[in-house]
Parts: structure tokens; C-alpha cells; sequence
């Protein structure tokens, strides 16, 4: 299969997505480097329900669902803006429930950097700085969301 043959235009965008290849299962694990490694890991046990999967001295590893991240404390500081779009990463995680995820973080006591829109290009999502200024988009993966992207694409 060429690459040209791959592209499935997304719907209301000019974006072009990649089909899925069922032949190779892959995941995705990012590594984080705080500065207060102690604070991203509250944040993301505490804030978004991650769990501590192994921890030792300056490093921890925490999951949730499919997902995994990797902490280790930066060795200098950095400035927390330059973790943001465009120059920095934005993490996107896609959940089954929206509404229930951000009232989490919200009764968690954690401020949200923009509540629940739905953006121009047709999901719906809202987004949260983590302590180290790392910027994380949360977005809805309902099953009627995803019927009708495929049905629009097809």
C-alpha cells in the first residue's frame, strides 16, 4: 500500500489522517523531566487518576489505560512556557467520558487552562497545564463521534 492510498481526509478540515494498520500493535509512551518531579506525579495520580506503576530515585513511570508516561527530574531548569504550543509538546488523550474526566480534575481542585468547547475542527475538548508547564488537551473518543468520522470519510 502506497502512502498516498493511506490518507483518509478528516472531516470540516483540511487534515489528513493515517488509516489504521492492524498489522503491529504499537503504543505510546512519553517521557516528561520536571523540575519538581514530585509535583508531576501528584498531578497525574492524584489530578488525573494515573497509577504509579515503579518509582526509584529521580524517575517514576505511572499509567493509565493504554497510556504510560515516564518522569525523570530535569537536570536544569527550564522555562515552564517554552513547554507550550508551538514551540513545546501538547499531549492529547483521548477519553470515553469528557464531561466526567474534567469535572475529575475540576473537584480535584486543579484550574483548567480552557473548559469544554467543541473546536472548529469538530471535536470537543478542553485542556489543562501540568506543573512543568506541559500543556494536555483532552478530548472525547464516543462512539458516536467516531461513526460519524467514519461515515463522513467514507
Amino acid at each position: 500500500m502506497s502512502l498516498n492510498n493511506s490518507l483518509i481526509p478528516m472531516p470540516n478540515s483540511n487534515v489528513m489522517d493515517i488509516a489504521p494498520d492492524d498489522s503491529q500493535h504499537m503504543s505510546l509512551r512519553i517521557e516528561l523531566f520536571p523540575t519538581d518531579l514530585p509535583s508531576l506525579v501528584d498531578f497525574y495520580t492524584r489530578i488525573l487518576g494515573f497509577t504509579l506503576l515503579r518509582e526509584s530515585k529521580g524517575y517514576a513511570y505511572m499509567g493509565r489505560g493504554s497510556v504510560r508516561i515516564g518522569a525523570a527530574s530535569a537536570w536544569e531548569t527550564v522555562d515552564s512556557h517554552s513547554r507550550m504550543v508551538p514551540t513545546g509538546t501538547e499531549i492529547v488523550l483521548e477519553v470515553d467520558d469528557l464531561q466526567a474526566m474534567r469535572d475529575d480534575v475540576v473537584s480535584n481542585g486543579w484550574p483548567l487552562d480552557a473548559d469544554i468547547k467543541r473546536q472548529e475542527w469538530g471535536l470537543v475538548d478542553f485542556r489543562v497545564k501540568d506543573p512543568a508547564g506541559y500543556y494536555s488537551r483532552f478530548t472525547s473518543r464516543s462512539k458516536g463521534e467516531c461513526a460519524g468520522r467514519t461515515q463522513n470519510m467514507q
